[in-house]
């Protein structure tokens, strides 16, 4: 299948080109670089790096390649920036997909993956199933549950294939050793623990009095080459769906500490901050939907996870700089 790939050069859609170029798809990549890397995209791959607010652009893109399926996953996705950069995730995320989605309607192509996220539901009672009311506290949740809702409208209207997958929290590393994660900043909790552990940098935790066992955040850890399968068994599908990808396991911000001071055999000096706006204490998928329709299991557990970061670090991480460390969305 010809597929047209945005925010390629990005964490998860790097993971992704790489396990559907192994299975035999072709491949195009549009991004604009402004958080991703250009290396990341393997050189046969034609690469352009342009905004998907170009709609004329786009349309010309998806035309000249014939392309038949889009996976979405060029988007911000920092939680705390979103509360004071509002406008530039409305821009890139709502209006960036609209663009997108019209260049599609355009030119026929009828068959959109979206990378959307469990930051829709809000804080609710987990374990979190789809049909879960979507009550979005952050800016970056409420970018994407409009996302969601313009890819439903236009599926609707058009006729297309729209399958919604809603991350929970990616973290780890290819195999392959080419590919790993690579923020900038990075304020994911893995590799900013690892880079703790490695560098002796105090690590801050954002919140210690959440109503969890030990007060930190509680998160549902899943590999990206996980992830990434499930992209590729997605395109076996011609309905709809909507599923989460997440573990069914929840580990707090002390306990994913531990497996880094585990796996690197150093310790963390830690630091307590207050909380950040817009974290919520728990997310945990409930991956049921996904083992049904998709026949779809994470195959990793978390000091693996960590094991695979802890590779990809000790590889290419020390040169990239240091942030103020934080739980994830």
């Amino acid at each position: 299948m010809n597929l047209l790939i945005t925010g390629g050069a990005g964490y998860i859609g790097s993971h992704v080109i790489e396990r559907l170029l192994d299975s035999g798809e072709n491949i195009v990549v549009v991004d604009d670089l402004s958080t991703g890397h250009g290396e990341f995209v393997p050189k046969n791959v034609p690469f352009y790096r342009r905004s998907i607010l170009e709609t004329e652009r786009m349309a010309e893109i998806l035309y000249s390649h014939r392309i038949e399926g889009v996976m979405h996953f060029a988007s911000r996705i920092l939680i705390g920036e979103d509360a004071v950069r509002p406008s530039e995730y409305f821009l890139c995320n709502v209006q960036g997909s609209l663009s997108l989605f019209e260049a599609m309607r355009r030119t026929g192509v009828r068959r959109i993956v979206l990378s959307s996220s469990c930051a829709v539901y809000g804080n609710q009672k987990e374990p979190l199933k789809e049909e879960s009311p979507r009550q979005p506290e952050s800016v970056y949740g409420r970018t994407k549950l409009a996302m969601e809702y313009a890819a439903e409208a236009y599926g609707t209207r058009y006729g297309w294939t729209v399958a919604v997958l809603r991350y929970f929290n990616a973290a780890g590393a290819s195999a392959s050793g080419r590919i790993g994660e690579a923020h900038r900043p990075e304020t994911h909790l893995i590799p900013r623990a690892i880079r703790a552990a490695r560098t002796g940098e105090p690590f801050a935790i954002f919140g210690t009095d959440y109503p969890t066992p030990d007060g930190t955040a509680v998160r549902d850890f899943v590999h990206v080459e996980d992830i990434a399968a499930a992209h590729q068994r997605v395109l076996d599908r011609e309905e709809s769906l909507t599923v989460n990808l997440g573990s069914g396991r929840g580990h707090s911000v002390r306990e994913v500490l531990e497996a880094v001071e585990t796996v690197t055999g150093r310790k963390i000096t830690v630091y307590e901050k207050e909380r950040r706006q817009g974290d919520l204490p728990v997310l945990v998928a409930s991956p049921k939907k996904a083992e049904s329709l998709l026949d779809w299991h994470p195959t990793f557990s978390l000091e693996e996870i960590v094991a695979s970061a802890v590779a990809w670090e000790e590889k290419h991480g020390m040169s990239r700089p240091t942030d103020p460390a934080s739980p994830e969305e």
